[in-house]
């Protein structure tokens, strides 16, 4: 039976001054809250970025090729950025449906900080790596038939007064002639011991160790071709490496590249010891004469009976006018004779830039141990 209207309503005024004192409680909650929230400190995030002085500038050894010059108008600008970014309040946030963060409050404010404060960051990050780019980077150019524009970008720690910091950070190396020299020899032969049944990709599979890396570039292009190669330098260019192996990752669609530290003055890394290696590479690996015996006696045992590369052959390559003394062929040699060690001259490379002529003038040789 349905309620007569003067009923309905007094059933509804009932009920209504029952819920009066609930609702001011509710009010009154909401109130105390919403002024806590107000008076309570903010957390604030500071960025702060500093300019680094310059550092004078320096050449290259001679027989090396280092990158551009380094002008004036090179400097990279830097600024401090100290902005407080206060975390938005949850009521300010539940106001807001996706994509609607634009109406002025104090949520807003905050997300509108922050995103300036990440775009200031990746603007210096890119104008840095522009800089690193045009003034410390050098690109080499190792044409292939997949890739016919490939060319090795290879970040070099140079000091450099336009930034007053090297490319990572790290004293460093730069590219030298006999590097590129060998870059392009394995870019255009056959692995040793290989007879060239896999003409797209001869150096597939290869695994390759790289003694005295520094910037990499002859084990990068091995792994360009399809090696998996193992760079390995003093700890302290170990940045140096990964960064370059990082620039040029694209192109090892076949091969791979890791590195790792390799101090000659102590036994190698388990990285090094417990693989089975193919061929061995060494550029510029000695420049003077105290070095000799320590090269040597490192490369003896690896390609030793027992060594982790018994039965592989090394290459070395080396620009003459890189040593200190003309003698150092000689010296090398000598050591290696004496450590059981066989070697024999390559061809150097059969045609070279105009504007890079140092590379037709690097030596080749094979070295194997009395295990191949």
């Amino acid at each position: 039976m349905p309620v007569p209207p003067p009923a309905a309503a007094a059933t509804a005024r009932a009920a209504t001054q029952r819920l009066q004192p609930r609702v001011l409680r509710l009010a009154f909650v909401a109130v105390v809250l919403k002024t806590v929230l107000l008076v309570a400190p903010s957390s604030f995030m500071t960025v702060k970025t500093q300019s680094r002085n310059g550092a004078a500038g320096k050449r290259g050894p001679s027989g090396g090729m280092t990158g551009g010059g380094f002008g004036g108008g090179g400097k990279v600008r830097t600024a401090t950025v100290d902005v407080g970014i206060r975390r938005p309040r949850s009521q300010d946030s539940k106001k807001h449906r996706p994509g609607t963060w634009k109406c002025g409050c104090d949520a807003c404010i905050s997300f509108d900080s922050a995103d300036g404060v990440k775009a200031a960051e990746l603007d210096m990050r890119e104008t840095l790596e522009q800089h690193y780019k045009k003034y410390h980077d050098m690109f080499v150019a190792l044409p292939s038939i997949i890739f016919p524009e490939r060319a090795l970008r290879m970040r070099q720690s140079l000091a450099c007064s336009a930034c007053g910091t090297s490319g990572d950070e790290d004293p460093g190396e730069a590219v030298w002639a006999a590097g590129v020299a060998l870059a392009t020899y394995i870019s255009q032969a056959t692995p040793p011991g290989r007879h060239g049944n896999e003409k797209m990709a001869p150096w597939h599979g290869v695994d390759v160790l790289e003694l005295g890396s520094g910037t990499g570039v002859a084990g990068l292009a091995a792994a360009a071709e399809g090696a998996n190669v193992l760079l390995t330098d003093r700890d302290n260019l170990m940045p140096l490496m990964a960064k370059n192996i990082r620039l040029n990752q694209d192109y090892m669609e076949l091969g791979s590249a890791d590195c790792e530290a390799f101090d000659w003055t102590a036994p190698p890394p388990k990285e090094v010891s417990s693989a089975a290696w193919d061929v061995v590479l060494c550029s510029e690996s000695v420049t003077e004469s105290d070095d000799v015996p320590l090269f040597a006696d490192t490369l003896a045992s690896l390609l030793g009976p027992d060594g982790a590369a018994a039965g592989a052959t090394a290459i070395y390559a080396h620009h003459p006018l890189a040593s200190e003394s003309p003698e150092l062929d000689l010296q090398l040699q000598s050591a290696f004779k004496a450590r059981g060690l066989s070697f024999k001259d390559l061809p150097p490379l059969s045609s070279c830039p105009t504007d890079q002529a140092a590379l037709c003038e690097v030596v080749f040789w094979t070295v194997q141990g009395s295990a191949a």
